[in-house]
């Protein structure tokens, strides 16, 4: 146990020591989100784009999913109801992701506004 410590003190001074120049005026991490982003608004935004770029595949990918179920179940209530629940929960989850978008650009507006 005691070991585990020695080693996070030792790379914490190697990183203090050896990860900033000695006088360094200008330090700046780059982000990985890219070049773009510099608040937490940003952020968000970046994270609502790309969430609705996976979400259109998935959520067309669930819907044949749901119409195969409702040709297979051959009138079984339970399968029926299963294809409708992938209905319903898929177009609730996409409109959810799709009224987010707006809904940030909405309270981004009303910070600015003000």
């Amino acid at each position: 146990m005691r070991g585990k410590y020695v080693v996070i003190a030792i790379l914490l001074v190697y990183i203090v020591a050896l990860g900033t120049p000695v006088g360094a005026q200008d330090f700046k991490i780059n982000s990985p989100l890219g070049s773009d982003i510099d608040n937490i608004g940003d952020v968000i935004n970046f994270i609502a784009r790309n969430l609705l770029g996976i979400a259109i595949p998935v959520a067309t990918i669930m819907y044949i999913w749901a119409g195969i179920l409702f040709i297979i179940s051959q009138g079984n209530p339970g399968d029926t109801q299963k294809a409708k629940n992938i209905l319903l929960y898929t177009s609730i989850g996409l409109a959810i992701i799709l009224i987010g978008g707006g809904f940030v650009d909405l309270i981004q507006s009303f910070l600015e506004a003000a």
